[in-house]
Formats: C-alpha cells, sequence, structure tokens
C-alpha cells in the first residue's frame, strides 16, 4: 500500500509540473518499491518518461499553442508564445513563410489547409493548435 501511495503522489507532482510547461528538463527519476525476495520492500528508480508535446497555453491568436519535443529539445513556452504573438501580428501571406527570432514559421492555408502555424528552429518546433 505505501508504494502505491507513494506512486501516486509522484505521478500527480509530475502531471502538474508537465501541464504547467514551466521548464524544458527532464523530470526527476520516481523511486518505486520492489519485494525481494526476503519480503522486505526494496527501492529501484525508474526515469519517468517525459511528455511529447506540452501545451502552453491559448494567445489572443490561437486556441493553443503547443511546445513538440524533439531530439534537439522543448522549446520554453514564453518563446513559443512570443514567437507566435509576433506571426500574428506580422499576418503574413497564406503560403508566405517569415522568419521571426531566427524561428522559420508558415501557416498550412489553402482550400484543404487546417489553418495550423508551425515554427522550426535549429530541430525544435511548435505549433497551435486547432
Amino acid at each position: 500500500m505505501r508504494g502505491l501511495t507513494a506512486g501516486a503522489v509522484l505521478a500527480l507532482i509530475t502531471l502538474v509540473a508537465a501541464c504547467s510547461g514551466a521548464g524544458t528538463a527532464a523530470p526527476p527519476p520516481t523511486s518505486t518499491f520492489s519485494t525481494s525476495s526476503t519480503g522486505s520492500p526494496s527501492p529501484t528508480t525508474q526515469q519517468a518518461t517525459p511528455p511529447a508535446e506540452v501545451n502552453c497555453g491559448a494567445s489572443a491568436e490561437a486556441k493553443a499553442v503547443i511546445a513538440e519535443r524533439t531530439e534537439a529539445g522543448l522549446v520554453e513556452c514564453a518563446e513559443a508564445m512570443a514567437v507566435m504573438t509576433e506571426y500574428h501580428r506580422l499576418a503574413p501571406e497564406e503560403d508566405e513563410a517569415v522568419t521571426i527570432q531566427g524561428w522559420t514559421c508558415a501557416a498550412d492555408s489553402g482550400d484543404e489547409g487546417t489553418g495550423i502555424v508551425v515554427c522550426e528552429k535549429d530541430g525544435k518546433s511548435f505549433h497551435t493548435g486547432q
């Protein structure tokens, strides 16, 4: 029972941290307990899997700005929101890609387009939600 309670608390802490989008560092290792052959619990450490995407929240122009975790890392939400705000201030043409603070941004527009704006820089990426 004790391991279950500690695990539930650690899962909740990890979930709250992931939803806040406060940073890009990997979550701390979580401790679990396994039972040894003697029947007494022994602690083991496992690395929690970071989320593939972090919802940075809504901006005045987009329902959601979502940072994607790539091999290059995860963009900070504050930077993603600032770039997205500037993108909408510039109001580029439908098929026009623009560069903002080193980020290349373009919308999936046109007759069949989703309207989602995608921005990429140095292997990192973020996009708007629908």
